[in-house]
């Protein structure tokens, strides 16, 4: 059975994040400045979602590009034909999703993408155990860790989690993938002589 691999889309796959400040900004420019600065309360991201769900996601799309690196690390991964790669986002809009869709196809025709209606979690909206959530949101690795899944923390800057694996590019993610697994192997088959030399 191929190792399942979930990708999220914005801010891994995808820089819509310039975009949504942008539109974030020219809404509320205070709501911008909590966002900015981290000390967005839960009505902030609430009003935040809000206006992404009445936003047109094709003129996002439009004004945003894939992050350097990520459709080849993509490609790299379903190319090496050892895992069951799938796209896992968080959406605010049927909209949302139509375009996300639309644009990945672009690049990759027929690479499943997994809605996650917003305030589901990722690790509820599919089964975490085991498998690998490649995103760049520390809650969301969090939740699929403690759900029993494999956390890989995307990061472009320099501020990696100890928490997590981590990566800064999506041309990372195949190698790191492969040694995740191979060292759970390992550990897994010491955990099992273990529990047979105790018997």
């Amino acid at each position: 059975m191929k190792q399942k691999v979930y990708i999220d889309f914005d801010g891994v796959i995808w820089d819509s994040f310039p975009v949504f400040y942008n539109i974030i900004r020219e809404y509320n420019y205070a709501l911008y400045e909590r966002i900015i600065n981290k000390i967005a309360t839960k009505e902030d991201n609430d009003e935040v979602g809000e206006i992404l769900r009445k936003y047109d996601w094709k003129d996002i799309f439009s004004k945003s590009k894939p992050i350097e690196g990520s459709i080849e690390g993509l490609e790299e991964l379903i190319n090496c034909n050892d895992f069951e790669i799938a796209i896992l986002t968080h959406c605010n809009s049927h909209n949302e999703v139509k375009w996300k869709i639309k644009t990945i196809n672009k690049y990759i025709p027929g690479i499943k993408l997994i809605p996650v209606f917003k305030p589901t979690s990722k690790s509820i909206a599919v089964d975490p155990r085991g498998a690998v959530l490649i995103d760049d949101y520390s809650k969301n690795l969090i939740e699929w860790k403690n759900a029993g899944g494999i956390s890989i923390k995307f990061s472009s800057s320099n501020n990696i989690n100890k928490d997590f694996y981590s990566i800064k590019s999506l041309l990372q993610a195949k190698d790191t993938v492969k040694k995740i697994i191979t060292s759970n192997e390992i550990n897994l088959a010491f955990d099992n002589i273990y529990a047979e030399e105790e018997v």
